[in-house]
């Protein structure tokens, strides 16, 4: 017996369908612009990285949160929270319990 091969829906086929030759079907992309960083924008992110919110620093620079951070790990900056100094306690007095 033979196999019967089905035929693909393809541009050929079109073709032979309608009688007309297919257009091919043009995607647009957009087009990425990518800003190079200048030695301005790295010296304002390596003295507020620490300290300033990276919301800020973003708006500040005109990119976005992502590309900020991005740049932050290349460059090796950590963000570490400041912790504030926690109130001194009283040592209780430690009552002394006589045995009898």
């Amino acid at each position: 017996m033979r196999k019967i091969k089905k035929r693909a829906a393809g541009k050929k086929a079109a073709r032979k369908r309608t009688g007309k030759t297919a257009t091919k079907a043009k995607k647009t992309t957009r087009k990425r612009r990518i800003r190079l960083w200048t030695a301005k924008e790295i010296s304002v992110l390596r003295k507020a990285y620490k300290t300033t919110p990276t919301k800020e620093i973003a708006k500040e620079l005109k990119r976005t949160v992502i590309a900020v951070r991005g740049k932050a790990v290349t460059l090796g900056l950590k963000k570490r929270a400041i912790k504030k100094a926690a109130p001194k306690r009283k040592k209780a007095a430690k009552k002394k319990i006589r045995r009898g």
